[in-house]
């Protein structure tokens, strides 16, 4: 009985007849699929039955091995195979179907489509396909930022390791695809008529009857060894022309290199290279005067001996390469920060790297040579200086870091040009660190030539630092420029913030802006360190800052000028310096701090002369007691000499030993100390006569007074005095209150209360006997 396929199959055998365009031929499909062999197979598949969770649909010539045991084309028809691929090969388009179930679990067959098997197709080149995949489709996937709740509970770390190695293995990929299809295809073309037979061994007979051959191929062999040639030196050249690449496309160019011996050493096994070989070998075996022409023969003997040379080159290119390659992956992981990292991060890994290109210089046999191990550091501080540009550029608009693998976004001036947008203080950081990276290099490169030098019978670091460093050092001057020019522009930008309320400061602020936009319009690339169009426009820059400097100069000196308080000008220095970083600026603010010590000294004096002059009297506060008002008027003056001298104190310029100085700092000491002492003074004073105040809370409670005869409230004013200074004491903080003056001011309420009851009383009692 004939099989009927189900609606599953229906709806495989559909998309395999509209995938190899043979929509027309859908009967031809269905009756392949019917055949016994394979609808078992594809029923088997579907149940689970089958090892492989997928199965292949090939539209090609089937495969059959001829006589040499090589695969060879079966006839000139085509033919549609179902299989798994383990034993026929791809040889092009192709349509495979994937199970999305577990194994062993049946998809439903009475469904023509459904998530449980997946349809799809795939070229004759596999690993193209995969590595067009993996760029296109998965890593855009991988990367996009807005899916981060696609990650799970994999932390960032984790995260950001498994994004590199997608990306190493993605870049590796499609490197090695390009060296497959990137080497030299020798020509095995000959005239028509000059063909020989390559499965026949008798080469002599050939000679023989067709001498031709031997010109055809002589010529040949010429092709190849001008072809060889030309690619082992000019791959070479080539390659030393190439100043920007990282370290990275080193281990690439060797292991290309090695790829493309290899395939050229491959095709010289084939048969046809060999018969080439064979037949001109042959020429040279062959006896007697009459069977070739000397000229020929000695042609044949002369390509042969060059060809030997050439063969011997290619053994030794292809050694060279593989213990290149042997070398320099050692390395991988070491260099990988350099694009992955940030500057910090590479200053950690500088150590194990320089220890590495030590082990690679000390027992490489190929590339330990001075002039690979100079493009080798080069290489390095060329990746470094890109890796810096990606630290200075920072985010991009969209708050995304740059792609470090994209080396032509750095060289972008629209890139650069974001610089202006970025906030000073941050940009200044990331300026800052890579000039640590470039002085941590340098340090950490001579630190390991220290140590070869105490092994005076082992290879020394003689390379030349210019090669090395000459590049990061010119990088890091215009780095230095940059640090220079955005500390200027934060500068003004925090005077315009923090000093706004100061007339003028506006004007200075303003001409600073025009200034910058004549030098932005410019659109010069920032990061670029070769363009010396920068450094002449930074020169006028500087000197148009110079003459704005000079007018902030003035301001500065005649905003002290208005003030006449020590304090306030110590507060508007203080300001001053938190926002002036800038070289003679700083210096002039250094120079104002002794100008205001100075004038320190004299309010000293004037201060000292206001002391003398009214201790005996101070000046009081209104309604203040005696006692307070003494010491807060002693506390005041010490206030004012203290503050200032607070400030200064951190200065150098009090620590120095100049005589000024050390006057003014006698003066200071010999103040504070009256001051503190006449305190004391006041405060001990007071003291003692709280007990005298106290007796009388003892006294009697009403007395007639000896003239009118009337009677009074006997209350002491010294008791309200007492309470009046205890509490402003109290108020003024820092003075001992004795627990006699403090238990009188906790009963002020009741004294005041037990003294208007009385008066009460007594004239109640004095109008009570007017009316008798």
């Amino acid at each position: 009985m004939q099989p009927v396929l189900s609606n599953r199959l229906q709806w495989i055998a559909e998309n395999v007849a509209s995938a190899f365009g043979r929509e027309d031929h859908f009967k031809q499909v269905e009756t392949t699929i019917l055949e016994s062999l394979n609808f078992k197979k594809l029923n088997e598949f579907l149940e689970g039955k089958t090892k492989q969770q997928h199965i292949f649909f090939f539209w090609q010539k089937p495969d059959t091995y001829n006589e040499h045991n090589e695969l060879v084309d079966l006839g000139r028809d085509y033919k549609l195979t179902i299989t798994t691929g383990e034993n026929e090969r791809i040889k092009s388009f192709a349509v495979y179907f994937l199970r999305n179930v577990p194994p062993e679990k049946s998809i439903r067959s009475d469904v023509h489509s459904d998530q449980e098997l997946l349809f799809g197709e795939v070229t004759p080149n596999p690993l193209e396909s995969l590595s067009t995949t993996l760029s296109e489709v998965f890593r855009p996937l991988a990367a996009r930022p807005q899916d981060t709740n696609a990650w799970g509970q994999c932390d960032e770390e984790q995260k950001v390791d498994f994004l590199a190695s997608f990306e190493k293995f993605t870049m590796e990929l499609s490197e090695a695809i390009a060296a497959l299809n990137g080497g030299i295809v020798l020509e095995k073309e000959v005239a028509s008529g000059t063909e020989i037979d390559v499965n026949s061994p008798q080469y002599q007979d050939i000679l023989r009857d067709r001498p031709e051959v031997i010109g055809e191929y002589g010529h040949l062999l010429e092709v190849w060894c001008r072809e060889i040639e030309r690619y082992l030196e000019e791959g070479l050249d080539q390659h030393r022309d190439v100043q920007e690449p990282g370290p990275r496309s080193e281990l690439e160019f060797w292991r290309g290199r090695m790829q493309k011996i290899t395939s050229i050493t491959e095709q010289l096994k084939g048969r046809e290279c060999k018969a080439v070989f064979n037949v001109l070998h042959a020429v040279t075996r062959q006896q007697g005067a009459g069977d070739v022409a000397p000229k020929s023969r000695q042609t044949v003997f002369n390509t042969l001996r060059r060809w030997k040379q050439i063969d011997i080159s290619i053994t030794e290119a292809f050694n060279e390469a593989k213990d290149n390659v042997k070398y320099l992956t050692t390395l991988e992981k070491f260099i990988e920060p350099l694009y992955s990292g940030t500057p910090t991060t590479i200053i950690d890994t500088l150590p194990a790297l320089l220890n590495s290109v030590k082990m690679i210089h000390t027992i490489a046999r190929y590339y330990n040579t001075s002039e690979r191990m100079t493009n080798l550091f080069a290489k390095i501080t060329n990746q470094m200086i890109t890796n810096c540009k990606v630290c200075i550029l920072g985010d991009d608009d969209a708050g995304q870091p740059w792609d470090k693998s994209s080396p032509e976004l750095i060289k972008n001036s629209e890139a650069s040009w974001m610089l202006w947008d970025k906030s000073p203080p941050e940009l200044i950081k990331n300026l800052e660190v890579c000039l640590k990276l470039n002085a941590a290099f340098q340090e950490q490169y001579r630190i390991t030539k220290d140590k070869l030098l105490t092994l005076p019978k082992g290879k020394q670091f003689d390379f030349s630092e210019t090669l090395i460093f000459g590049r990061f050092d010119l990088f890091c001057r215009r780095v230095v420029k940059l640090i220079d020019m955005f500390s200027t522009i934060h500068q003004f930008h925090q005077l315009k913030i923090h000093l706004k309320s100061m007339d003028g400061i506006h004007q200075l602020v303003g001409c600073f802006q025009d200034i910058v936009n004549d030098f932005r319009i410019k659109r010069h690339d920032l990061l670029d360190f070769h363009n010396n169009r920068f450094d002449r426009d930074y020169v006028e820059f500087n000197v148009r800052i110079s003459e704005l400097e000079s007018a902030l100069q003035d301001f500065i000196n005649q905003s002290f000028q208005d003030i006449a308080s020590i304090d306030t000008s110590l507060k508007l220095l203080g300001k001053f310096q938190s926002i002036l970083q800038h070289g003679s600026l700083r210096k002039d603010l250094e120079s104002k701090f002794g100008v205001i010590f100075h004038n320190y000294g004299q309010e000293l004096e004037v201060l000292k002369d206001l002391y003398e002059r009214n201790r005996n009297t101070p000046p009081i506060v209104r309604n203040m007691p005696v006692v307070a008002g003494n010491i807060m008027w002693s506390r005041h003056l010490l206030h004012r000499i203290m503050d200032p001298m607070q400030k200064f104190h951190s200065n150098p310029l009090v620590q120095s030993p100049g005589k000024e100085s050390r006057r003014i700092t006698r003066l200071y000491n010999k103040m504070a100390k009256t001051l503190v002492e006449f305190e004391i003074v006041w405060h001990q004073a007071w003291v003692n006569s709280i007990d005298t105040t106290k007796a009388g809370l003892s006294a009697t409670l009403i007395v007639k007074h000896p003239e009118d005869q009337r009677h009074h409230v006997n209350f002491d004013p010294e008791i309200l005095q007492l309470i009046r200074e205890t509490r402003c004491l109290d108020r003024m903080g820092n003075i001992e209150i004795p627990d006699s003056a403090r238990m009188i001011l906790l009963q002020e309420e009741k004294f005041k209360a037990y003294y208007n009851e009385l008066s009460h009383l007594l004239r109640e009692y004095r109008r009570v006997t007017q009316l008798v």
